[in-house]
């Protein structure tokens, strides 16, 4: 598991395979005070894999952000299929 810096669990939002996906996504929830981070079981800059389990990369944000952060996303979501 993994802990934000005051030692909270910090919880998926979002999965995805593309690492510019991943960031642009923790870029948006940056933006709107949302502390957030992309993880991977391996450095997708070493080994580009984009298919199968190792290729899943992780937005996680403190599990007291987790509400609010699905909340923008879904937001952001709606708006691009509208």
């Amino acid at each position: 598991m993994i802990f934000d810096g005051q030692g909270r669990p910090m919880v998926s939002v979002h999965t995805t395979h593309k690492q510019v996906e991943a960031e642009l996504v923790v870029s948006y929830l940056a933006a709107y005070g949302i502390c957030a981070q992309a993880n991977s079981d391996i450095p997708h800059s070493i080994l580009p894999v984009t298919v199968g389990k190792l290729s899943k990369i992780h937005v996680l944000v403190s599990e007291d952000d987790v509400e609010e952060a699905r909340a923008l996303l879904a937001e952001a979501h709606q708006g691009r299929l509208q």
